[in-house]
């Protein structure tokens, strides 16, 4: 889990917009202008209006090995 403090959840928006959908938009086809306007219609109603906002990022890590031969 990481943990983020940002100034409120207007910027939670867009550092999920910086760090999730970059590659994403990078994929699809132009126009891709929809999803990334749609975003803080979508999320701005699910988040509380906290000042900071704290926000937690799950991530998982993998590791892995090849067999050595």
């Amino acid at each position: 889990m990481y943990a983020h403090l940002l100034d409120s959840r207007e910027d939670v928006v867009e550092w999920v917009r910086g760090a999730l959908l970059t590659e994403y938009q990078r994929r699809l086809a132009p126009p891709t202008g929809a999803l990334p306007a749609a975003l803080p219609q979508l999320l701005i109603p699910q988040l509380e209006d906290q000042r900071p906002y704290f926000y937690c990022n799950p991530r998982i890590l993998i590791w892995g090995a090849l067999p050595k031969n």
